[in-house]
């Protein structure tokens, strides 16, 4: 097909005529983007519009080839025309983002941003997480509110199914069951580490408070329900695990 003759005639027959009633749109011949800025400027309708930016793109990839700069401001002009919601069929869309695709890989291919840029995209993901954190916040605080979820249970069924999942993991050797206990120390210090260099966490609060909370813990007195061995939380744990006793069978005594 000769693009370059219907897209002579599309601009002829628009000219010659009285611009159609309705909605219309304003089409530069030459395009700005590779000649400039001129006045040869025609009404089209909204359908014709997308149609000519279709053939300049066609008439570019005979000319010059799909990888000339000219035929890169075309396809991206005609993406563009997609994107404002445009008339175009499948086929023509999946041919023209392809052929993006593959101009914007190329652009970037070998391409090394600066230190100045990382940091702007460091700076721009920083507010993404902040930002899906608050609506995360908003929609869990709802879901307190109607009671939705995990949240329409009592406390002693939330429980219930904690320590049922938890079991389950541990039977099928998933999420933290699935580590050794070497991988399992080694994960705790990193994330100790992390904890105290952010400040979150236990060493988000002050330390005289945090000492008074280890104290109280600390002052609780456990008993095992298998042995009726007696000690605080931490020790009865490291206690049970070292007879392969359920952790959970335990008893708050004092």
């Amino acid at each position: 097909m000769n693009y370059l003759k219907v897209y002579c005639n599309l601009i002829r027959k628009a000219e010659n005529r009285t611009p159609p009633d309705g909605y219309t749109e304003k089409h530069h011949i030459f395009p700005v983007s590779i000649y400039g800025k001129n006045n040869r400027v025609v009404v089209l309708t909204s359908r014709e519009h997308y149609v000519a930016h279709a053939l300049l793109e066609k008439i570019c990839i005979v000319r010059y080839g799909v990888h000339h700069y000219k035929t890169h401001k075309m396809t991206n002009a005609h993406m563009r025309m997609k994107n404002n919601k445009r008339y175009y069929n499948s086929y023509l869309y999946e041919k023209c983002r392809n052929r993006f695709s593959e101009i914007i890989t190329e652009k970037n291919k070998g391409r090394v941003h600066s230190i100045e840029t990382r940091e702007k995209m460091g700076n721009i993901s920083e507010d993404v997480r902040i930002l899906r954190q608050n609506i995360g916040k908003e929609v869990g605080n709802k879901f307190v509110e109607l009671k939705v979820g995990i949240h329409n249970f009592t406390k002693e069924e939330r429980v219930e199914v904690a320590k049922m999942g938890g079991n389950k993991c541990k039977e099928l050797g998933k999420g933290i069951h699935s580590r050794t206990e070497d991988e399992k120390s080694k994960d705790g210090k990193m994330g100790g580490k992390k904890t105290y260099e952010l400040k979150i966490g236990a060493f988000s609060i002050p330390k005289e408070e945090r000492l008074k909370i280890i104290q109280k813990v600390n002052s609780q007195r456990w008993m095992c329900l298998e042995t009726g061995y007696i000690s605080n939380a931490g020790a009865l744990s490291t206690y049970q695990k070292k007879r392969d006793i359920d952790t959970s069978k335990r008893k708050r005594i004092s």
